[in-house]
């Protein structure tokens, strides 16, 4: 599938925060994931186009590295998130419909994720970012083949095979644990440091309510 791409959107994380830069053509391009090969649509000074604005998003990632990123596109468009090294993505959630998407390295060796979409929508990517080099170390083994890209961005991507929960539901500590996807582990000593939500006593047992947990998620992001 190829779309004809009118803006190109790139998210900075160089440092703490993260540079927003619109990108304009003046041509249409088109998109495939080979993309970024291509037309080198990334780096300090991206060939063929000139950059019209820049800001800085300050506290895009709350202190646990959550971010929400949301837009609507009128046109169709290329967004990317470029990390600063040693960083990558987990727990991505986004719209699939009508999307490609792509991960590989900068020139810098830099993750970038990459989103393609047409126009008219509303969109919203949001996950969290961690120190790793896991996914960078695999695709430096082999940065063209672009199944295997593809493959990566699929593992950080949400597991949508965790247990459905209702608003009444009570989780235990290790279903807790699993559901924030950590070990039970940190998840206790993460409770320990007060940076986990209190649990209620139901019969001398400790359980965290999911509507609880869902509400402590929303309120980390910016």
């Amino acid at each position: 599938m190829i779309y004809q791409a009118r803006q190109i959107i790139s998210l900075r994380d160089h440092t703490k925060s993260v540079y927003l830069l619109h990108i304009a053509f003046p041509e249409l391009i088109e998109i495939n994931v080979d993309l970024a090969e291509n037309n080198q649509l990334w780096g300090e000074k991206p060939a063929g186009n000139k950059i019209v604005d820049e800001k800085e998003l300050s506290g895009f990632f709350d202190k646990h590295g959550h971010y929400v990123f949301s837009r609507k596109i009128e046109q169709p468009t290329a967004i990317y998130f470029e990390l600063e090294r040693g960083y990558e993505f987990q727990d991505l959630v986004f719209e699939d419909s009508g999307m490609l998407k792509n991960i590989f390295l900068s020139e810098k060796d830099r993750l970038i994720y990459a989103f393609y979409m047409t126009g008219s929508t509303d969109i919203v990517i949001q996950g969290r970012k961690v120190k790793s080099n896991y996914i960078e170390s695999l695709i430096s083994k082999d940065p063209t083949d672009a199944r295997i890209r593809y493959i990566l961005f699929e593992r950080c991507k949400m597991d949508d095979s965790k247990p459905e929960y209702s608003s009444d539901d009570m989780l235990t500590a290790t279903e807790a644990a699993e559901f924030l996807k950590m070990s039970k582990g940190t998840f206790q000593n993460k409770l320990s440091r007060g940076e986990i939500i209190d649990p209620v006593s139901i019969g001398g047992s400790k359980r965290w309510r999911y509507e609880d947990l869902i509400d402590w998620i929303n309120n980390l992001r910016p």
